[in-house]
């Protein structure tokens, strides 16, 4: 296998689904804003080498990535910034944004963290607007982070959130939840108060255990009520997310639209968009592409030779 192959960021079918979701909601803000008098940009916090590939089981297909997708967008952005950690995946994007020698971008190498705060205190909010997507690696993303970007009022967000690594993190047995998970919680949640939400007393050890150990009394979906809370305490809106599965039906993922805008009308118009969207992505409407291109290698992997033909 190639280095370039090898370098590539594979996904399963709901990577697939998120990126036709961001896709069609930059094309739709585009053409939203076409006529009103904002510089309008674009930024990609965990933005890979530009390139992705479906994957399930044996099979793979190419898809675009979300910085292609984002490039193509008629009418384009004003301004394009591509953030990424990994320096190899610094020559994709460069070599990929070369080939729209007329849009304007910008590559940042580093922290998605320490980048984002730098791009958005660079900026003028009161005469730009943008969007931001936020599918970061693990749980990575910080809440002060999160707090910048709601600070601008002038920001729609996707936020691709970690829901299985939160789970495994809150493990169900508070002994098990070490320092080091507690620190990646609070980081990725802005508070302690997940603790005292997560969990509680073991009632069925109260009469044997002085100790009161505690065990998790939330499920997933009260969990990810438990975020959308924290995220309202910030974003002026903030939408029921989309869940993307794996393929055997598990929660993977939570996709969340939060806007920042504190104008209703604002809210209003970018909110009628993106719960269309998010019904779509929660039907199992988006990635029929590569959906397909999938079933029919799967299907002919299946066909076997005839050695007596």
């Amino acid at each position: 296998m190639s280095k370039r192959v090898e370098d590539q960021k594979f996904g399963g079918v709901w990577t697939a689904e998120k990126l036709e979701a961001l896709e069609r909601y930059l094309k739709s803000y585009s053409t939203a804003l076409k006529k009103i008098d904002f510089t309008k940009v674009y930024i990609d916090a965990f933005a890979g080498n530009g390139e992705c590939i479906i994957k399930s089981g044996d099979c793979t297909v190419p898809t675009e990535g979300s910085v292609k997708r984002s490039l193509n967008v008629d009418p384009p952005f004003d301004k394009y910034y591509f953030i990424d950690l990994k320096p190899e995946n610094h020559v994709g994007l460069r070599t990929l944004c070369a080939q729209y020698p007329a849009l304007t971008t910008e590559l940042r190498q580093g922290d998605a963290n320490d980048e984002l705060t730098d791009i958005i205190t660079s900026i003028n909010w009161q005469r730009t607007r943008g969007v931001l997507f936020l599918d970061p690696f693990g749980m990575t993303l910080k809440w002060d982070t999160l707090f910048d970007i709601a600070f601008t009022q002038a920001i729609d967000v996707w936020y691709l959130f970690p829901l299985s690594g939160m789970s495994r993190q809150a493990a169900n047995n508070f002994d098990s939840v070490d320092a080091s998970k507690k620190k990646s919680l609070t980081t990725l949640l802005g508070s302690t108060d997940w603790e005292e939400y997560f969990y509680k007393d073991d009632p069925g050890m109260a009469l044997f255990d002085e100790t009161n150990k505690k065990v998790r009394v939330t499920d997933q979906s009260q969990m990810l009520g438990y975020v959308k809370k924290r995220l309202e305490s910030i974003f002026p809106s903030v939408l029921e997310p989309a869940i993307l599965r794996t393929e055997g039906n598990a929660p993977l993922y939570a996709l969340f639209f939060a806007c920042a805008n504190p104008n209703k009308r604002a809210q209003e118009i970018a909110g009628s968009i993106a719960s269309h969207l998010i019904k779509k992505l929660n039907g199992g409407n988006y990635g029929s592409v590569e959906k397909q291109k999938l079933a029919e290698l799967k299907k002919d992997n299946t066909i076997q030779p005839d050695l007596f033909g």
